[in-house]
């Protein structure tokens, strides 16, 4: 972890976007976006012998309504950046978990808006004791998931029943205290892909289930992704790696025809704060390099 300390103090991730020196999370926690909090740490609660989970940094306090949000305004390095979403191959990972096949999901999509909270859903209902033990875990959650609507525990309970009815697959799976370890597992992945490119000084970062990279690495991010989830045994079946691009914030200089440069017009357009903390890191690297 020290390597990779060292590689984050030495790169600048941020949200270029963002006009405050906070993420307001869906709960209303503010998040100090600040290059006091850039270390990761692996935390491990009770039992050692389970995967510790990366925090410390700022991207590692974010709920799934901060993270949807910011996720594709982020920028390594003023630069283009892409990022893998392994919510995508959840399905994959349980299917290898719980040897048993899961098919595709039906669910209502006026009540989930996005395939975090159904994975949220399942994790817990699988995790929990019982009904009242998931509803407890939703209602401490609630805000973070982006359910702004109150929900009480009968509406609740046809939501839950709804889900179940439709996906008959989960009926016999939810409520048994089997704990999936998904962010465990995926800090364990990310952990391998750290150790490989902390010595090549190629920053990653992991934002939940997430990793993010530079637009011009992507061919040597994705093979050693693929490596590594090959020898790694989570996930079952075949399935293509996707990337996402960010926004375009277009920092690079563009030449005129003429030989003198000007900066092109961003399509998003940087905040103060950003700008004023990019000159800071810049002029701090470049007295570092003296």
């Amino acid at each position: 972890m020290r390597n990779y300390n060292d590689l984050l103090q030495k790169n600048f991730f941020d949200i270029p976007i963002l006009g405050e020196h906070f993420i307001l999370r869906g709960d209303k926690k503010k998040i100090i976006v600040s290059e006091t909090n850039v270390n990761s740490n692996l935390i491990y609660t009770n039992d050692f012998d389970k995967n510790g989970i990366f925090g410390g940094s700022w991207w590692s306090k974010l709920d799934l309504v901060s993270t949807n949000k910011y996720l594709r305004s982020m920028v390594i390095n003023y630069t283009e950046n892409k990022h893998i979403d392994f919510s995508n191959i959840f399905f994959n990972f349980i299917s290898k978990k719980l040897e048993k096949k899961i098919q595709p999901l039906h669910f209502d999509q006026k009540v989930f808006s996005n395939i975090g909270q159904i994975n949220y859903l399942i994790i817990k209902g699988i995790r929990s004791r019982n009904f009242d033990s998931l509803f407890r875990s939703f209602l401490n959650d609630r805000l973070k998931l982006g359910f702004e609507k109150d929900i009480g525990k009968s509406e609740f309970y046809k939501l839950v029943t709804n889900f179940l009815d439709r996906n008959g697959m989960f009926v016999d799976l939810f409520y048994k205290q089997i704990d999936l370890d998904w962010a465990g597992d995926i800090s364990s992945l990310f952990l391998k892909l750290i150790k490989q490119f902390s010595n090549s000084s190629i920053p990653i970062y992991l934002v939940r289930d997430k990793i993010l990279f530079a637009a011009d690495k992507e061919s040597i991010i994705l093979q050693e992704i693929e490596m590594f989830i090959d020898r790694s045994n989570l996930f079952e079946g075949k399935f293509n790696l996707r990337s996402v691009g960010c926004v375009d914030y277009e920092f690079k200089e563009k030449k005129k025809i003429f030989g003198n440069f000007l900066k092109s017009k961003p399509r998003f357009t940087c905040s103060n704060r950003y700008e004023n903390k990019r000159n800071f890191f810049l002029k701090r690297k470049k007295g570092n390099e003296r």
